[in-house]
């Protein structure tokens, strides 16, 4: 039996992004919720996080497009009043 452990990765870590949230943007960004969500995960057989747990990050992930948003359209008046 082989001892040796070790990890790899293809990715840069510091851009990486916590599996739940990939899956409520990917839910926000098709239109669907946490129903289409669940049957999606349900056709690849691949456990889905529960709406109790889907809601913070659902609240969490609109409230940083709200933010960016802002910042984005407050930029942008800068801009023009310049």
């Amino acid at each position: 039996m082989c001892v040796l452990q070790g990890s790899f990765s293809s990715d840069n870590d510091e851009n990486n992004v916590n599996v739940n949230t990939g899956e409520v943007c990917g839910a926000i960004a098709t239109g669907s919720g946490y129903s289409q969500l669940s049957e999606f995960c349900a056709v690849f057989n691949t456990p889905v996080m529960s709406e109790k747990t889907y809601l913070p990050y659902q609240n969490n992930v609109m409230k940083n497009a709200k933010d960016l948003a802002t910042k984005e359209m407050t930029n942008a008046g800068k801009k023009n009043i310049n």
